[in-house]
């Protein structure tokens, strides 16, 4: 299976461009939040990337409200908004964790960590706007400042892949952490051959 990642695109037809071309590498998408500016174009940047004619798992950024956007995902067929779910998809389970990106702790995540943890889940790729602490995804001039709920999730779920976001510094960065090969593919995307 090939993936096709991406974060932050800030309703970028320019980005929009390229991503559409390199749709057509991937079995399917996955997006880490922020596809608008404050939510300005945010219906219509959803109807691109599902006009792609591929399944594009997805969660909201801080750019956007959660309940707004699922609402605009609604009756679109090849939009799937993960925030706080797992969905399975051709082998993988797909699960989502959006918007925030400013705290270092999310009790919100921590509970979802642990109920998943007692599902079982497999070869998990997790969507997470935060990027994990203690990481290249988090690190930007002095300090490190991406989230501790994140590498808890990491740590304890040990998805095989973790996308996320929120930091434009970190664009196309990548890091494994215990074991799990992790991106910020930013908005032009990455297509991950090996999962």
């Amino acid at each position: 299976m090939r993936v096709l990642a991406f974060t932050d695109i800030h309703e970028s037809l320019a980005a929009l461009h390229i991503l559409r071309k390199k749709s057509q590498l991937a079995d399917f998408l996955v997006c880490s939040g922020d596809i608008s500016v404050f939510q300005h174009r945010m219906r219509s940047v959803l109807r691109k990337l599902n006009s792609f004619g591929k399944p594009v798992f997805i969660i909201h950024g801080n750019h956007e409200d959660e309940l707004e956007f699922a609402a605009c995902c609604s009756g679109l067929a090849n939009i799937h908004f993960v925030h706080r779910r797992a969905v399975p998809y051709g082998g993988f389970t797909i699960v989502g964790y959006g918007g925030g990106g400013f705290s270092e702790s999310d009790s919100g995540l921590d509970s979802f960590g642990r109920k998943l943890a007692r599902e079982r889940h497999q070869n998990i790729i997790f969507l997470s706007h935060a990027p994990p602490f203690g990481s290249n995804l988090d690190y930007i001039g002095d300090g490190h400042y991406g989230s501790k709920s994140v590498r808890d999730f990491i740590y304890l779920l040990k998805p095989k892949l973790t996308v996320c976001g929120h930091f434009h510094e970190n664009f196309n960065r990548k890091d494994i952490i215990k074991g799990c090969f992790s991106i910020n593919p930013g908005p032009k995307g990455r297509v991950l051959l090996k999962l």
